[in-house]
């Protein structure tokens, strides 16, 4: 008998009406019990930590909830192969990420914010430090969750060995790596429309479409504290190798991601909406100004002239 069934045999006296979730449930038990443990933390550090520290508490917990996504990923992956893990990936993340709009929970952000000046370095060390114990908090909330067995898929992956995600040699896995922390760090600098809400759904379908291309290689974590959560210590991956891959090769990317985005950073313009609805951009409105004041005053001349 596994633990739901215990615990409801238990409280209530009698054995449950089910013996497993259907299979098409299976991944959204582990986000939705995710999110609801996550997001209630998340609001109560809000309300209750001190400002002092209510900026590393929301990072902690945000960082907390996206390192601990990963294993409804694997059962989407599990389930409906890289289809399945994409449509339901980037609804998951992008909407946490919108509901979860304070704090960091990547290091690369933090290591973003170094570069451009607004993190302090001992600051940087501090969150990052913080961020990796989350991370390895993120991967035992899943193993917990997976431990109610309300599937037989949870009591396989619970019970198997982890295995190390690094398939290919440290040096192509740090290229691999470093290049798709590169395209994923710029592209969510980008802002590519007026809508916040479409950049951050563009900017997930862009990680996932990454994930995929290169999961089967080093696993295409994009995020250290995640790799280190879920992978340090797995199978014969020496420790060297992991900090290679997995924290110098993004901490690169994103160097560079940073210094492309100064030269390079698309941004729609933003508008505003005329009496029509339909909206036009600053800059054309300006232009038109311009434009008009320039007929008006050719007007004036040519009766001035006439007079």
């Amino acid at each position: 008998m596994n633990l739901s069934h215990s615990v409801w045999s238990s409280v209530l006296g009698f054995e449950p009406p089910y013996h497993s979730l259907p299979t098409f449930l299976a991944p959204y038990f582990v986000y939705l019990s995710i999110f609801v443990i996550c997001f209630t933390l998340y609001q109560l550090a809000k309300l209750l930590t001190p400002q002092l520290l209510r900026e590393y508490v929301l990072d902690y917990i945000k960082c907390l909830t996206f390192v601990a996504y990963p294993w409804g990923h694997g059962l989407a992956r599990r389930f409906y192969g890289h289809p399945g893990y994409l449509i339901s990936m980037v609804p998951v993340n992008s909407t946490t990420a919108l509901l979860m709009n304070q704090g960091q929970g990547n290091p690369l952000g933090v290591w973003g914010g170094y570069l451009r000046g607004a993190v302090p370095l001992w600051k940087l060390v501090v969150k990052c430090t913080i961020l990796i114990f989350a991370g390895i908090s993120a991967y035992n909330l899943g193993l917990l969750i997976m431990s109610v067995e309300l599937h037989p898929v949870y009591t396989d992956i619970i019970h198997k060995q982890c295995e190390t995600d690094l398939k290919i040699p440290a040096y192509y896995g740090f290229l691999l790596e470093m290049f798709g922390s590169l395209l994923d760090s710029w592209v969510g600098l980008q802002a590519l429309t007026r809508s916040k809400t479409v950049n951050v759904v563009i900017s997930f379908v862009f990680s996932g479409i990454l994930v995929i291309i290169g999961v089967g290689m080093t696993g295409m974590y994009l995020h250290p504290a995640m790799a280190t959560g879920h992978s340090f210590g797995c199978g014969d991956t020496p420790f060297l190798n992991h900090i290679l891959v997995y924290w110098l090769a993004p901490f690169m990317g994103m160097y560079w991601a940073t210094v492309i985005n100064r030269k390079f950073h698309l941004q729609r313009p933003t508008g505003k909406e005329n009496l029509n609805g339909k909206t036009k951009s600053v800059d054309v409105d300006k232009e038109k100004n311009v434009t008009e004041v320039h007929n008006t005053l050719s007007a004036v001349r040519k009766r001035n002239k006439r007079v």
